[in-house]
């Protein structure tokens, strides 16, 4: 069925979501995420966000001739989320518009940031009130140098507030 972009809330989920540890990053393929949409999946959950290039380590969707294109993610389960960071393929001057929407069943979504406007570059850091989500969704609506939307990294995780550190 086509997707249904209402603007009224979404169904609950059908079963109480996770609260995951604060900063673990739950949109991995080793933690069960797959991608539906969009090119190269992988590269997106792989962890992988230091090497990456023209033409490899990065997920990306086309429009051909009028924007938006879209890359969806569904996590292994219902989680407690309220920050998303996004690594924007930023190996140029580039600059790139986009939505990010999130869905506890993949048919209603919910706008979690619009980012249609301006310039966005590199990582984009989201925060956003708890909210219960198995699938986000980027939707791409322009980028300053062709006609693809690309991200290297997509992490979902709980932001307790605590400062995360790498030990």
């Amino acid at each position: 069925p086509p997707l249904n972009f209402a603007k009224k809330p979404g169904p609950s989920p059908p079963e109480p979501a996770v609260q995951p540890t604060a900063h673990t990053n739950v949109a991995l393929a080793s933690a069960g995420a797959k991608t539906l949409s969009g090119y190269r999946g992988e590269a997106l959950l792989d962890g992988e966000y230091i090497h990456y290039d023209g033409g490899n380590g990065y997920s990306y969707c086309r429009w051909s001739e009028t924007a938006p294109c879209e890359i969806v993610v569904e996590l292994d389960k219902y989680y407690t989320l309220n920050k998303i960071d996004l690594l924007l393929w930023d190996k140029d001057t580039r600059h790139y518009k986009y939505k990010l929407y999130s869905s506890v069943d993949g048919r209603y979504w919910d706008l979690i940031k619009d980012n249609s406007t301006g310039e966005h570059k590199s990582w984009q850091e989201i925060s956003f009130a708890d909210t219960d989500i198995k699938y986000i969704k980027v939707e791409g609506t322009y980028n300053s140098a062709n006609t693809g939307f690309h991200m290297v990294e997509l992490q979902a995780m709980y932001d307790d507030g605590t400062p995360f550190t790498v030990s």
